[in-house]
């Protein structure tokens, strides 16, 4: 969990208000860990409705989620911390 907290600081840095920022990682850990996802290969992959449906459920900024979602190395890693 010590890498995910560092991953989490360090993109945080990237963004201005890092509070909102942080808000919506945690928001998407926090739902990520949540829900049970059936065909994990397509939703780690980013795709099908599962991700979608996801994606959309999240209250936060759509740009901040969209790129949480598109960073590689911290949507991964939280994806294994969460499933």
């Amino acid at each position: 969990m010590q890498e995910w907290y560092s991953q989490c600081r360090n993109f945080c840095d990237r963004y201005e208000n890092q509070k909102e920022v942080r808000s919506a990682i945690h928001e998407f850990f926090r739902e990520l860990s949540r829900i049970r996802i059936k065909e994990k290969g397509k939703f780690r992959q980013r795709d099908g409705p599962e991700y979608r449906k996801f994606i959309e459920s999240l209250k936060s900024k759509p740009e901040i989620i969209q790129d949480i979602a598109m960073d590689d190395d911290f949507f991964k890693l939280t994806f294994d911390k969460c499933n």
